[in-house]
């Protein structure tokens, strides 16, 4: 899936779920991307959450998939340890699911 930038947001993490994703009750789905970034031979891992508001994946006539880019992506961290960031992920997933379950 190639993301669309919609917003980048260069901001520190937040607790704050109103921030990290507006208006979480009308997502249809979110993703949380861990990319990596190389500069002077030190390895970044950059966190993203993606957000869209209809179905991430669209129906095409030979039943095969085509991907929709988001509706929203906003960057959430960066990490040295890919470990860390998967960690940032899984804490958004349980967020998340705690916001789809009020």
């Amino acid at each position: 899936m190639i993301p669309l930038l919609i917003g980048l947001v260069g901001c520190p993490k937040s607790d704050d779920k109103e921030m990290l994703l507006p208006q979480a009750k009308s997502l249809q789905a979110v993703n949380c991307e861990v990319r990596t970034n190389i500069t002077d031979n030190k390895t970044n891992f950059d966190v993203y959450f993606n957000a869209w508001y209809q179905s991430p994946i669209k129906d095409v006539p030979e039943g095969q998939e085509q991907h929709v880019e988001p509706d929203w992506e906003y960057w959430y961290s960066r990490r040295h340890s890919r470990l860390k960031a998967k960690e940032d992920c899984t804490s958004f997933y349980i967020k998340m699911e705690k916001e789809w379950k009020k």
